[in-house]
């Protein structure tokens, strides 16, 4: 359910992220910097579960 949440975070940051080509800051979805930062926190949260995964094999 966390990974269905987050993922619609990642999807609002990735259109407001393309969005900001064309279309004024303050009308998108979410700030650019916020929306990096969701970007690069998720790739950190995938990142994690990969070494905790390799880590509890052994």
């Amino acid at each position: 359910m966390l990974s269905d949440r987050f993922g619609a975070f990642e999807a609002i940051a990735n259109s407001s992220i393309k969005l900001a080509r064309v279309a004024p800051e303050e009308e998108l979805a979410m700030d650019l910097l916020v929306a990096e930062a969701v970007l690069e926190f998720g790739d950190d949260l995938r990142a994690a579960r990969k070494a905790v995964t390799v880590w509890s094999a052994h």
